[in-house]
């Protein structure tokens, strides 16, 4: 429309320019054809205005309003909403019922799942098609006139309730008219014909999930039966249905049961081993406690489990441990803890633990170390000048105790084991002891001072001293008692 006024607009405008001009017989010619494009125009405008009020009227009609009644701003939205809950209407095909209402609580039955359709007291519905949709339950309720259903290729459906088809007053599932039922290509897994006695025609192909037919030897005017690839279920003849029938009963009457009642088939299997062999009914006893037993014992042995699992849960907690974690990890971490205190020691505790049982470890590493190297190395030690001390005197010691290199000398790097010189001269032992190495000394002079007490007295017999005083002069004094001087 807007396009449509523009142009008349423009037409307008040439009209009067026109007018302004002298009336040369082009300028007739031209006013002319002015006129009649106006006049066409114009009737486009005037057709336009009237399909405008022909589909403002469609409008008000489709949302249900008077003729007289304004359009509303928002006719686009719901003409929208119309258009979509028609569609939607048309896809579950269950004229003027909403999704919402098809799914809704009734009743006696439970709530439908999610995909699931119901008809409830449809009274004029005849027939009720809802092929080809993706439901999953689909269940009839007092739809009496009903005759023809379709639920085919939903490929989805599981639940085919068509027991309550037909109510009488006091709401009890009674005799229907349904004539054609249709359902192949799904999963359905049970249907029940006891009040379908009017059935002409079943269809139910590729549903192989189909495991029970109900009373359908009620069904007794059937005609047409198509379970192509459908379930184990067999169509049985009218005279062996009547044989088998004889006999089930017979065996019912044995036990004391009613012709409608189930067979007692636990009780009848007892009859039988009974029957066939005391043997056999002492093995299925002793089969049976067996079992029993094992199913105790099974029983016991989840507790333990669960126990057992309850303990690692809190050792793994304890530990710090993640759920997820392994068996080698676990391990590696109680190894770990082996060594470190238990959480009631404090910091302070564990490092002075820690600090006198690597003192006591070194001091037994060394007294090990002394006794399996008693034939270890030889040294020299020399004997300081001092008062009448002319020569140097050696003395050949044993060292067992250390290698040689822990310490230094002449000839360290000429031998693995060094000769280690050892001067007690005054200055020397003071070194000796500011560098720890005095306690060497005292374990190879043990090993020693045999040899070092004769060397001694017979240099002071030589030099004319006593050999306390030799002993004195060498800084030996009190490292061997006087006795055995």
């Amino acid at each position: 429309m807007s396009e449509l006024i523009i142009f008349e607009k423009g037409l307008e405008e040439i009209r009067e320019k026109i007018y302004q001009l002298e009336l040369t017989e082009n300028v007739l010619t031209l006013k002319k054809k002015i006129e009649k494009m106006i006049i066409v125009n114009g009737q486009k405008r005037l057709n336009e205005i009237d399909k405008l009020k022909n589909n403002s009227d469609q409008i008000k009609n489709v949302l249900e309003l008077n003729p007289t009644d304004d359009l509303p701003t928002d006719w686009q939205a719901q003409l929208a909403k119309k258009d979509e809950l028609e569609a939607t209407q048309k896809k579950t095909k269950f004229p003027n019922t909403t999704p919402e209402k098809a799914r809704e609580e009734f009743d006696g039955l439970k709530s439908r799942p999610t995909g699931g359709a119901i008809a409830q007291e449809e009274y004029d519905k005849i027939r009720i098609d809802l092929s080809e949709h993706e439901l999953k339950e689909v269940v009839f309720i007092n739809c009496p006139n009903l005759e023809f259903i379709d639920v085919t290729s939903n490929g989805t459906i599981e639940t085919l309730d068509i027991e309550k088809l037909t109510m009488d007053s006091a709401n009890n599932p009674t005799t229907n008219k349904l004539n054609t039922l249709k359902c192949g290509r799904n999963k359905i897994v049970k249907i029940d014909f006891t009040h379908c006695q009017n059935l002409k025609n079943f269809e139910c192909p590729n549903n192989p999930t189909l495991d029970r037919i109900e009373n359908i030897d009620r069904v007794e005017g059937i005609e047409m039966i198509n379970m192509k690839k459908s379930g184990p279920v067999k169509i049985m003849h009218e005279a062996k249905a009547a044989v088998f029938k004889g006999v089930v009963n017979e065996v019912k009457e044995l036990f004391g049961v009613e012709h409608a009642s189930d067979l007692p088939l636990e009780q009848l299997i007892n009859k039988i081993v009974a029957v066939q062999s005391p043997q056999l009914k002492t093995g299925k006893e002793n089969a049976e406690k067996e079992r029993d037993e094992a199913k105790a014992k099974l029983e016991t042995i989840k507790t333990e489990r669960d126990q057992l699992q309850q303990q690692l849960t809190a050792i793994k907690s304890e530990l710090g441990l993640t759920e997820n974690v392994t068996k080698e990890q676990v391990v590696d971490k109680i190894k770990e803890l082996m060594n470190r205190p238990t959480s009631s020691c404090s910091h302070t505790d564990y490092d002075t633990i820690k600090s006198d049982n690597e003192s006591k470890k070194r001091k037994i590493d060394e007294l090990e170390s002394n006794k399996e190297n008693e034939s270890g190395q030889k040294f020299k030690m020399r004997l300081p000048r001092k008062k009448g001390f002319n020569n140097w005197q050696f003395v050949d010691l044993s060292l067992s105790a250390y290698e040689a290199n822990q310490f230094t000398g002449k000839r360290a790097k000429e031998r693995k084991r060094k000769v280690l010189v050892y001067d007690f001269s005054k200055n020397a032992r003071n070194d000796y002891e500011k560098a720890g190495t005095i306690q060497a000394f005292e374990v190879c002079y043990e090993l020693a001072k045999n040899t070092i007490r004769k060397v001694l007295l017979l240099r002071a017999q030589e030099v004319h001293v006593t050999p306390k005083e030799i002993f004195r002069l060498t800084n030996l004094e009190g490292l061997i008692p006087d006795a055995e001087i």
